[in-house]
């Protein structure tokens, strides 16, 4: 089938789509919609979306305790730059291994701390603790969904990081409020590391919006759901807030 013209606008699309397929669209670009066969895949991509990278690690200082056990040591390094969190015991294959050469999984974690530095696991867990609740922020404006659609990994993520997703609920609840509050909102434009600042508007590259504070990350996604929906009350005015976050295209 080609190209159909419309003059239908990205919320009026979105909805053809939604009600044509019974499950609800998702904007990916101008023109592009996915539509996901279930629940938890749509969260999965959802939450994919606003991930951040993980922050640069400097060279591995690996000690001689470190290298002996590298091979069983890896997979928490590699869990930690990919989830942003030390694993559980239960959550690396090669846990019972690493208890009978080492005593105890805690001790496991605690050279790979030693060798990475506290400083790069508080930076990615703080990315990652971000990145959660700027996605739970943003599901505030549909239905936000119940915690066991979510994937496996975001409910560990949660659990670990949170404790419990009531808890992680109230915190971005917390943080989405902010945005309405012109003190805090100007705050995080004025101190954002990335973008140029001018007197009415932060200038942010489309390829650096998610290392943008979590509270213009928010800011950002609510423009984003107005343009789609056409719902003006959800989310806080330019108006309002006194700054704007023009995406420069890439190119």
């Amino acid at each position: 089938m080609g190209p159909s013209r419309s003059s239908s606008s990205p919320a009026e699309a979105m909805g053809l789509i939604s009600t044509a397929l019974g499950k609800p669209a998702v904007a990916v670009t101008p023109g592009i919609f996915y539509v996901f066969r279930s629940e938890t895949a749509q969260e999965a991509f959802a939450a994919s979306r606003i991930r951040r990278r993980a922050p640069v690690r400097a060279r591995l200082a690996a000690g001689e305790e470190f290298e002996r056990h590298r091979r069983l040591l890896s997979p928490i390094v590699d869990f930690l730059d990919v989830r942003g969190r030390l694993p559980s015991e239960v959550e690396v294959p090669m846990a019972g291994e690493l208890v009978q050469q080492l005593g105890s999984f805690a001790r496991a974690r605690r050279i790979v701390v030693q060798a990475l530095g506290a400083d790069y696991v508080e930076q990615a867990e703080v990315a990652r603790t971000e990145d959660l609740l700027v996605y739970l922020a943003l599901t505030r404006f549909q239905r936000r969904p119940r915690f066991s659609v979510l994937p496996i990994d975001f409910q560990q993520d949660v659990r670990s990081l949170f404790r419990s997703y009531e808890r992680a609920c109230v915190l971005a609840d917390e943080v989405l409020l902010s945005v309405g509050q012109r003190e805090p909102l100007e705050k995080a434009f004025r101190t954002s590391i990335v973008g140029k600042l001018t007197p009415s508007a932060l200038y942010v590259h489309v390829s650096a919006l998610q290392q943008l504070p979590p509270l213009l990350r928010i800011y950002q996604g609510c423009a984003r759901l107005r343009r789609l929906r056409r719902r003006r009350k959800h989310c806080p005015s330019s108006r309002q807030s006194g700054g704007l976050i023009p995406v420069v295209p890439e190119v």
